[in-house]
């Protein structure tokens, strides 16, 4: 089993206030070890707010997959603040830890979730941190309204509507909705007119046609109506995995989102699971979906050459657990080193870098040991296939350029698989040797 350790670091403007990424490492280090834990793997999230979701960060969507996977023996963080923003998001990240039995201790803040005390006492801090971010915003809002105060013409932050600035015609997007009757088809003709939208490089979206419809002409606006089914209601073997090839080629970017993942969903009528694009609406995709029976044989025989290197990493876990032990070991002399001064802080990060580039390339193993047998991945929990495939591999770009016709097909699309580390990728004949 594995201790988590998780790093987050707002964007800041005074140096003096910034807690440093090196600091937060250190004492989380100093716990875990208090605790029996010689080797952590350490997540972090630099440059992000913690009022972010996990979608958001990336650091903190890895720390709860390791919670939910069941990976995670311990949890450790400098600061309450350092886990998020909202009393919510550390509420769920709490019970989600209780649930799994898996202890969270915060130097700071002095937490210890194995008792009732440390319990009690981060639902307090959690509220704390969110009345401090609270408190944060309404000194933005007030900074804002004295401005406005101050300048007539100030509109507020943000950049102006569509239509404001030079070359933007308001009048195309109404009359291709117009012409569609749809904000989805309206967006698909601007992108195939070469209309070029606000954010550079960005595609039209169906909710950025909408949100000029309701401010240029409210009278139009079509009823809302739901599509497809609740969210999380169902899980699929390639969420999050598998991308589509055409708007990865392209560079495809709608708003601010550059994700080009395929969305899984359930076709009741033919009983099967199939993967789309969303930007198909209104980009010009060949194929704008796939059967998730097109890609499992792929993905199978791929994620069998694992087995190899999963075997051998079983085997070596004495060596790779003293491998770990000497690095920690070398972290510390660092640090002490630098705190002596005998290092500056370059050649201090410098050296931390390195370690951190080793122990990369050994934590990733960690959670192989755990497996007596991989899942069997065209028959098991698509959720457990989930997680273990996302471990393995961190996307899989599908070829979308075959165009798709109706009825069967012997067509088997192409697929590039980016692994996590590449030395999981086994080879049988260095394994027969």
């Amino acid at each position: 089993m594995t201790a988590y350790g998780y790093i987050r670091k707002s964007v800041v403007h005074d140096a003096a206030r910034m807690l440093s990424p090196e600091m937060q490492e250190e004492a989380i280090r100093r716990l875990a070890s208090a605790d029996g834990h010689a080797d952590v793997v350490i997540l972090s999230d630099l440059d992000i707010s913690g009022r972010k979701g996990r979608e958001r960060r990336p650091g903190w969507d890895e720390l709860l997959r390791a919670v939910e996977d069941g990976v995670a023996t311990g949890v450790y963080a400098y600061s309450l603040s350092r886990f998020a923003r909202s009393v919510s998001q550390l509420a769920d990240f709490f019970e989600l830890c209780d649930k799994r039995k898996i202890r969270v201790r915060v130097d700071r803040d002095h937490i210890d979730t194995s008792t009732a005390t440390g319990k009690l006492t981060s639902n307090i801090l959690a509220s704390l941190a969110q009345f401090e971010a609270d408190v944060a915003s309404e000194r933005v809002k007030d900074a804002f309204a004295a401005k406005r105060a101050r300048d007539d013409g100030w509109d507020g932050p943000g950049q102006p509507a569509y239509g404001q600035r030079p070359g933007e015609d308001v009048t195309i997007v109404l009359d291709a909705f117009r012409e569609r009757g749809s904000y989805d088809g309206a967006a698909r003709s601007l992108n195939e007119q070469g209309v070029p939208c606000r954010v550079r490089g960005a595609a039209w979206s169906g909710t950025v046609v909408r949100s000029i419809i309701q401010r240029e002409a409210p009278n139009e606006v079509l009823p809302t109506s739901g599509r497809g089914a609740p969210a999380g209601k169902r899980s699929f073997r390639f969420s999050g995995l598998v991308r589509c090839s055409t708007c990865e080629a392209r560079g495809v970017r709608v708003g601010s989102k550059a994700s080009t993942f395929l969305t899984g969903s359930y076709n009741k009528r033919h009983g099967d699971v199939r993967y789309a694009c969303s930007r198909a609406r209104t980009v010009p995709h060949a194929r704008g979906w796939v059967n998730e029976t097109k890609l499992l044989p792929v993905v199978k025989a791929e994620a069998e050459r694992a087995l190899v290197s999963i075997r051998r990493m079983q085997k070596g876990t004495a060596a790779d657990e003293a491998e770990l032990r000497r690095l920690a070991e070398k972290r510390r002399r660092v640090l002490v080193n630098f705190e002596d001064g005998l290092y500056d802080k370059a050649e201090r990060d410098v050296r931390l870098t390195s370690i951190a580039e080793e122990e990369s390339k050994l934590s990733a193993v960690h959670w192989i040991k755990l497996l007596t047998m991989p899942p069997d991945i065209e028959h098991d929990d698509p959720a457990k296939v989930n997680a273990y495939l996302r471990r393995l591999f961190s996307h899989v770009e599908v070829d979308m350029s075959e165009k798709a016709y109706r009825g069967p097909s012997k067509w088997v699309p192409a697929m590039t698989f980016e692994w996590r580390d590449p030395a999981m990728r086994g080879d049988d004949e260095d394994d027969a040797a």
